[in-house]
């Protein structure tokens, strides 16, 4: 019968580079998954950002609505004066009107 020879595995030397790929392996793993969360917060902050846009959207294209419907129906007149008479940064008055200011509040 033969003899069984124990084979002696012989322990690799691992240099400095094999160290440093290692390293480098796992800061490139972190520096994935940090951009990949930044990524997913940024887009949850954008899609806020579209869902506001989307409503301002639709209020201004309601208030559109409601000039073009006073465009057609050819009260532009009245509507121009009560926007000039309502609006606190034109302060325009309609003739005889009498307007009275507080003036105490000194």
């Amino acid at each position: 019968m033969g003899k069984r020879v124990a084979k002696v595995k012989k322990k690799k030397y691992r240099g400095p580079l094999s160290v440093m790929t290692a390293v480098a392996a796992v800061a490139m793993v972190v520096f994935c998954v940090a951009s990949i969360i930044s990524s997913q917060a940024t887009i949850s902050e954008k899609k806020k950002e579209l869902q506001l846009i989307k409503q301002q959207t639709e209020e201004l294209e309601a208030e559109n609505m409601e000039y073009q419907r006073i465009i057609e129906n050819e009260d532009i007149n009245t509507f121009m004066e009560k926007y000039a008479t309502e609006n606190p940064e034109f302060n325009y008055g309609i003739p005889r009107e009498r307007r009275f200011y507080d003036i105490s509040r000194n």
